[in-house]
């Protein structure tokens, strides 16, 4: 398993290991400011040739390139396998289904 590093910022966000089982938690805002941040540690996980388990809990912004971001490392990943959203702000939903409607390698779970 690759170890995924704590990154945060003073402007509050955070890429970190997840308690909660998760690969990856995430807290605060993701856009422009940390989407490489965010790619980085994606490509990492996806790397591993399993499923990618990502918790948004403390998400409390996300445009639409970093769902993009997800949706590309969840696009990238071997056949069969998924990236798993767990607690997403109703944000990434929304976004997720007015611009890839019908994608299934993103699953959304509470």
């Amino acid at each position: 398993m690759v170890e995924t590093q704590q990154l945060d910022s003073p402007a509050g966000w955070r890429i970190a290991p997840s308690p909660a089982g998760s690969d990856v938690a995430l807290t605060g805002d993701f856009d422009l400011v940390n989407r490489q941040d965010l790619q980085v540690v994606l490509a990492r996980l996806v790397a591993q040739g399993s499923d990618v388990r990502v918790d948004m809990a403390g998400v409390t912004f996300a445009d639409l390139g970093a769902v993009t971001t997800l949706v590309l490392a969840a696009q990238s990943m071997p056949p069969g396998r998924h990236l798993s959203l767990h607690r997403p702000p109703p944000m990434v939903a929304t976004i997720l289904g007015l611009c890839w409607p019908g994608l299934d390698r993103v699953e959304l779970t509470l």
